[in-house]
């Protein structure tokens, strides 16, 4: 979220320059104008402040269609993404801040991984769980300059929840166990030891229970959550994904989970910019490897899923499905190979 000391810093810098330009013996006309521009910009930056994000919206985007000093475009187009993203319009926030994101000017810039959150969050309040738990990810691997282990640790729990809330419980684990081993001195660490501890008991008791019901290869059932997702896809897209991660959560040795996890990439795999360590359609490629190790260890075939684990550890280096992969070998061959 945008802290509020940080649009009042802007909001200086903006009073700063005003004050420079009055000083100088320039045309009225241009102090005119000058003085115009920091009027919008310090007016939308207290309508933020005061949650009256309309008028936020309104004063921002007058101020950026003139305005091209990069630095205060950046705090404008940050505060006008998230006036949107809280007035409800999902769609223009993520305009705006993708716009950010794949700028090149501002590759470097310390507030990128606040866009990232931003851009997390968005998905979030949309019920799109999947692409925000892999914003989450992606900052944790992005090594974004200042972010420090709190913060860094933070966007892994975020995506363990998101995760959980998409039905991900193996990814949801792995989000998880990867802050005990990369930030175990985080305060968080020790908050998510009690998630771990939860979903293990949790996965521990369905084990038995759905072993049986378990059927990886049911291709008649696969067919029929296919053919609803297909007839959701142009009139509740999320509906439709949500029916395509059924299918490789419970199907993933039919060839109806390659053609979910296909179109999956086809729906969403473009949405991110290639700056990105990996693509939503990388990431959904991976999770159906992972899908498919874990119902072929489910169902006794554990060469088999030995293969498919380190088929995910060697595509997909560095993600949740690698490091819970590597869990997995280490349970089956008494060492995390690779």
């Amino acid at each position: 979220m945008l802290k509020s000391k940080s649009v009042k810093l802007y909001a200086n810098v903006v009073m700063v320059v005003f004050i420079f330009l009055m000083s100088l013996a320039s045309p009225a006309s241009a102090v005119e104008k000058n003085f115009d521009s920091s009027a919008l910009y310090m007016a939308g930056c207290r309508a933020y402040e005061m949650k009256q994000y309309d008028q936020a919206v309104e004063y921002m985007e007058k101020f950026v269609q003139n305005c091209q000093d990069e630095t205060l475009l950046e705090g404008a187009n940050h505060v006008l993404g998230m006036s949107y993203k809280n007035l409800g319009s999902f769609e223009r926030a993520s305009e705006v801040l993708n716009a950010m994101i794949k700028n090149q000017n501002l590759y470097s810039s310390p507030r990128r991984v606040e866009w990232y959150f931003a851009m997390a969050e968005i998905c979030e309040a949309s019920n799109a769980y999947l692409p925000a738990a892999i914003w989450y990810l992606d900052i944790s691997s992005q090594g974004f300059t200042g972010i420090g282990d709190l913060r860094a640790a933070e966007a892994l729990y975020r995506a363990g929840e998101a995760f959980e809330k998409c039905g991900e419980k193996e990814k949801a684990l792995g989000s998880y166990k990867r802050i005990i081993s990369q930030y175990a001195s985080s305060s968080i660490a020790k908050l998510v030891e009690t998630k771990i501890a939860a979903l293990s008991a949790r996965a521990a008791e369905n084990v038995s229970k759905n072993t049986r019901e378990f059927n990886p290869t049911d291709s008649a059932a696969a067919a029929q959550y296919y053919n609803s997702a297909l007839s959701y896809e142009s009139t509740n897209k999320n509906t439709a994904l949500m029916y395509y991660n059924s299918i490789m959560g419970l199907y993933p040795l039919t060839q109806y989970a390659d053609m979910a996890c296909e179109r999956i990439c086809a729906l969403v795999g473009g949405q991110y910019p290639p700056g990105n360590s990996y693509s939503v359609a990388d990431l959904t490629r991976c999770g159906l490897l992972f899908s498919k190790a874990s119902a072929y260890e489910r169902t006794g075939n554990v060469s088999m899923a030995i293969n498919f684990y380190r088929a995910v550890i060697s595509k997909y280096p560095n993600t949740g499905d690698a490091y819970s992969s590597q869990m997995r070998l280490k349970d089956l061959t008494g060492s995390c190979a690779k």
